[in-house]
């Protein structure tokens, strides 16, 4: 997972976790990054996959070596009854569904009335395919997806919180880029050159 997501995650997504929760982490990489970093909110953690947009143990084939809590019939239609999850989180998977907005609209019917659908999606990454990618989608674009499924959206946001940099050129994560780049492009930084790194979106909404 890289850190820009995380960040977000930290910044916007944690107050939104009650104790006893019951959460669904769709296409996660286990253990969860965003469950190792939610601190001390005692929440029952639950994984579940669609084809190609989790990556599990074996990155080449992209077939799951975990194991996960809940199966899916196909990328949108998941083995999992209406309303069961106070909170249903993605980070990095949407850019991998070509219909995007029914995914959402089942991302929304297994959240509990009141609850809450979390999305962390690239904006800046290049092309990558796991094993297709799909799209960059800015704020008001999520805004349409989650109203078109019955979610109040709370909070819709880009952002680059994994530099401070006066100057950034949008392109992929600090953290996953060569160490010879990043040292040479912090160096360029002081004479007041731009680094690389990730803009992300985070959107956040209730279910109503």
């Amino acid at each position: 997972m890289h850190q820009n997501s995380i960040l977000l995650f930290k910044k916007y997504g944690i107050k939104y976790f009650s104790k006893h929760d019951r959460v669904l982490e769709v296409g996660a990489r286990i253990p969860s990054s965003y469950l190792e970093n939610l601190g001390n909110v005692d929440v029952n953690w639950n994984y579940i996959d669609i084809g190609g947009a989790g990556l599990g143990g074996d990155i080449n084939s992209m077939e799951r070596t975990e194991s996960l809590n809940y199966k899916t019939i196909d990328n949108y239609n998941f083995d999992v009854g209406s309303g069961q999850f106070d909170v249903v989180i993605s980070g990095q998977v949407l850019e991998h569904v070509p219909k995007a907005w029914v995914w959402m609209n089942e991302l929304a019917r297994i959240t509990k009335q009141g609850g809450y659908v979390i999305t962390i999606n690239p904006v800046s990454w290049p092309y990558h395919e796991a094993p297709v990618d799909c799209w960059r989608i800015l704020p008001e674009g999520m805004k349409a997806l989650y109203d078109d499924a019955g979610l109040k959206v709370v909070l819709s946001v880009s952002e680059c919180l994994e530099s401070n940099a006066k100057k950034i050129i949008p392109g992929i994560g600090i953290n996953c880029q060569s160490s010879k780049r990043r040292l040479g492009m912090k160096f360029m930084s002081l004479f007041g050159f731009p680094i690389e790194a990730s803009i992300d979106t985070i959107t956040i909404g209730r279910k109503r």
